[in-house]
């Protein structure tokens, strides 16, 4: 089964704090996802809530539209104190439509002006006012390696990246972070980077790839690392 099919309570079972839920690669309604970002939170875990947007609405000057539709949707009924436990990741799974040669990560400037966008719409009084907004983790994915993480982590409204293709060899991630902590200072929280570990993609166990990252990673003491293992068989 997909790892999203697991029940909430088997998950925490095995101490789980994070699990992302919306991911593209099992495409399911932001109605669902609300379910799955309630159950979630009800038992102890951090939801990583992932939105994405495709070519064609890329292209119609959609973006933002659909990602607060996903969002609103996501993030019914969650209340100041729950939202700030949840964390944000606008995945650019438009790139993957492109022809492969053009498949490049998304201008560090461009994806700030999304998210001032986004974070805007969080602090409305409607939603979360500004206080929450500001706490709130928005993330970006898609493309990013140790050589361009830097511009993400220098924006003000970047709070971190989403890593899948440079979450392997472990060397590669700990790249990434490694990277992360040189651009720490321009923060005013924690940057965070969280792996999508494909495990079809990593050989070997799971708590080996965790434990070298974590040796690996020792000098970059002031950025928060996740690490997500999915199963897609």
């Amino acid at each position: 089964p997909h790892s999203g099919q697991i029940p909430p309570f088997m998950v925490r079972r095995e101490k789980v704090d994070f699990v992302i839920v919306g991911h593209p690669d099992s495409p399911e309604s932001y109605n669902l996802v609300n379910g799955k970002v309630n159950a979630a939170l009800d038992k102890g875990m951090i939801p990583i809530v992932i939105v994405y947007d495709t070519l064609e609405q890329r292209r119609r000057g959609k973006t933002t539209e659909i990602l607060v539709e996903q969002l609103s949707a996501a993030l019914q009924d969650i209340g100041r104190e729950q939202a700030q436990q949840v964390v944000i990741v606008y995945l650019a799974w438009w790139v993957l439509e492109l022809e492969e040669s053009l498949q490049e990560a998304m201008p560090p400037e461009e994806v700030q002006s999304l998210f001032l966008e986004l974070r805007s719409w969080l602090a409305q009084p409607a939603h979360y006012g500004a206080d929450v907004a500001q706490e709130m983790y928005l993330l970006y994915g898609k493309n990013v390696h140790a050589g361009n993480i830097g511009g993400y982590i220098e924006q003000p409204d970047i709070d971190g990246v989403f890593v899948s293709g440079a979450a392997v060899p472990v060397d590669s991630a700990a790249s990434v972070v490694l990277e992360a902590q040189r651009h720490v200072s321009v923060k005013t929280k924690r940057p965070l980077v969280i792996f999508d570990l494909k495990m079809s993609e990593q050989i070997g166990c799971i708590m080996d790839y965790y434990g070298q990252l974590q040796k690996n990673i020792r000098a970059a003491d002031s950025v928060d690392v996740v690490v997500c293992p999915a199963y897609l068989d």
